[in-house]
């Protein structure tokens, strides 16, 4: 099969934002909080949902994930062992206060 790299889209449409909201996911290697601010502020995110990737640990599948939010503030919210359930209550609640942050 031949591979051929595709265009970021995010990173397009983060151009074109104006009152958009965007939030992107990062799973990393190494050098987790670095990597995803460095993505974050590159794609003009609201911001960002970053995950490390361990070997042993399936993010994919296993249903705990540890995961650091970061927004284009530079503040950071750490959760450790959550349920995909949980966090996504977690990111709608986040997503939900800043859209009525920026449509007031």
């Amino acid at each position: 099969i031949d591979l051929m790299p595709n265009q970021d889209i995010l990173a397009g449409l983060g151009r074109l934002k104006k009152d958009k909201l965007f939030v992107g996911f990062s799973l990393e290697t190494q050098d987790l909080i670095k990597n995803s601010t460095k993505k974050l502020k590159q794609k003009n995110l609201d911001f960002i949902v970053a995950t490390q990737f361990i070997k042993s640990r399936n993010v994919f599948g296993g249903n705990k994930l540890d995961v650091s939010i970061i927004d284009k503030t530079g503040k950071k919210i750490a959760l450790k062992g959550k349920n995909k359930a949980f966090l996504a209550h977690v990111l709608l609640d986040k997503i939900e206060k800043l859209w009525y942050q920026i449509h007031r």
